[in-house]
């Protein structure tokens, strides 16, 4: 079965390349970049002794780039347009901050650079999410990898090293746990979560660079050996600031923005309790979760903003009673 591609409107498009990066100080000091600009200077300080760069490219990358060059199969669920934003039927939206890393390799090993070297990329990456208070379809991401010619080769134990660096340098004061998951670019990969408000929140995955991703880059995988590792810098910011809901990162009352130019816990500008509305949507049989909950965005425009979350129950048609068929004018293909 053909995996599902549907190209992005072009109005879309401009809408999400219009959204600003927040990992970037020319767009204005916001609490994201301060902890991308903490976390470089931890990474400065820990490894002084590797070369550091840190690199921004632009979202728009081949698919290619995205999927197959990280190791992604060619059946993968996340290649699907249910998940992922297609530009044209070759390129998409980058999902993660990982799809610039295999290009990065190739530029370093042709250049012969490549020693002790650690390379950040911050920036916006996109996917066709559900809505809810800890997930949006534009989050901010970045990867750090680090990569070393000659022994000693990396293992477990500086992997870990890597992420309390990281964490020390953002929430020192929270538990982690780190469990085993596998990753198509890693090996012996990890996933990191954060104890907050007696709930687990995922922050990071990371791992060993897979030996297949440094060969296919013009590195000896016998000479080199690396790590990697990719954050959520929105769940990051929530949980230094104290935020619940991730809209609040991007508000633009003026209570709110004025608190999102440091990290100090954030004060709640309202006491007042969300409101909760059901209401009745027709669509297609074939519609997913994803493709509704972007509709819903759509037909709201700039009030979009006020939804904290859309909970999905679907009733077909011959479900209903003959009264709400005719209120609703759905038809049995709904």
């Amino acid at each position: 079965m053909a995996m599902k591609k549907e190209v992005m409107s072009s109005e879309r498009l401009a809408a999400s390349l219009a959204i600003p990066d927040m990992t970037d100080p020319k767009n204005g000091i916001h609490a994201i970049n301060l902890v991308v600009e903490n976390v470089n200077k931890a990474l400065r300080n820990a490894y002084a002794e590797a070369v550091f760069e840190e690199i921004r490219t632009s979202p728009k990358v081949p698919e290619k780039e995205n999927f197959d060059d990280l190791l992604f199969p060619s059946d993968n669920a996340g290649r699907s347009s249910r998940y992922t934003r297609y530009v044209t039927p070759d390129t998409v939206l980058r999902t993660h901050t990982s799809a610039a890393i295999p290009g990065w390799l190739r530029n370093a090993a042709k250049g012969g650079r490549l020693e002790d070297t650690i390379v950040v990329l911050p920036g916006l990456c996109y996917r066709r999410d559900v809505v809810d208070k800890t997930h949006c379809g534009e989050l901010h991401q970045m990867d750090v990898w680090r990569i070393r010619r000659g022994n000693p080769r990396f293992n477990r134990p500086d992997l870990i090293h890597l992420v309390e660096t990281i964490l020390g340098s953002v929430v020192p004061e929270y538990k982690y746990r780190a469990n085993e998951v596998k990753h198509p670019y890693t090996i012996n990969g990890l996933e990191v979560e954060v104890l907050v408000n007696g709930g687990w929140l995922e922050i990071l995955e990371c791992g060993e660079a897979h030996p297949t991703v440094l060969e296919n880059s013009g590195l000896d995988s016998c000479e080199y050996s690396g790590l990697a590792l990719g954050m959520g810098l929105d769940r990051l910011v929530m949980i230094v600031k104290g935020v619940e809901d991730i809209r609040i990162l991007r508000s633009e009352d003026p209570r709110i923005k004025r608190q999102m130019v440091n990290l100090d816990k954030f004060v709640v500008v309202s006491d007042q309790p969300a409101t909760k509305r059901v209401l009745s949507y027709s669509t297609s049989t074939d519609k997913t979760e994803e493709d509704v909950c972007e509709e819903i965005r759509d037909e709201l425009g700039q009030e979009a903003v006020y939804i904290e979350e859309i909970q999905y129950s679907e009733m077909l048609y011959e479900q209903l009673p003959s009264k709400a068929r005719e209120n609703l004018g759905i038809r049995p293909d709904q």
